[in-house]
Formats: C-alpha cells, sequence, structure tokens
C-alpha cells in the first residue's frame, strides 16, 4: 500500500508527488516536524521510517545538505546524530512553495 506525506501550506493540505525530489521531501519532514532547533533534532531512522527509504540513503542526504549549510547535525547524549533544519534550509523549503 502506498504511503504519502501531506504538506500543509496556507491552511491546505497537498500531497507530495514524484515532482518533489526524495532530498527535498528530507527537508520537508524535516520542516513538518519542526526539526528547526537542536532541541527538535530528529534521528536517522525516524526520518527514513517517515520516508521508507534506508538510514543510510539518508545519512547521505543529510551529509549533502550539511556540507552546503541547510541543515546542521550533533551527536546526543545516546551516542545517536539527530539532524535539524537550518535558517537557510528553512527558506529554501519554502522555496517549493513559492
Amino acid at each position: 500500500m502506498p504511503r504519502f506525506i501531506y504538506t500543509l501550506e496556507r491552511g491546505k493540505s497537498h500531497k507530495l508527488n514524484e515532482a518533489i525530489s526524495m532530498p527535498e521531501k528530507l527537508l520537508l519532514i524535516l520542516h513538518n516536524l519542526s526539526a528547526t532547533h537542536p532541541d527538535r533534532a530528529k534521528k536517522s531512522y525516524e526520518l527514513a521510517q517517515i520516508l521508507q527509504i534506508e538510514t543510510s540513503e539518508v545519512d547521505g542526504i543529510i551529509s549533502k545538505y550539511e556540507s552546503e549549510g541547510y541543515a546542521k547535525s550533533y551527536v546526543d547524549n545516546e551516542g545517536k546524530k539527530r539532524y535539524y533544519l537550518t535558517d537557510i534550509g528553512i527558506i529554501r523549503i519554502s522555496c517549493l512553495f513559492t
């Protein structure tokens, strides 16, 4: 059964389609989960479950976005890496809807 990801924009629900690439979907998921600060950061397995992709794919995509300044990561007290959007990442994802 296909699983769809929905976004909210100006009070309307939109189903993501194939026009949005997986890397962009990942940024959008971080945004929708309010992962915009270290306190709200998400683990790669949480993101992988939502997107139904491998954790290694999430790590690869996020690594690229970190180098571009769209995301940041840190290692939590359990030794797990967590990811969140930067201000520039929020602007980047907002551009999808303008």
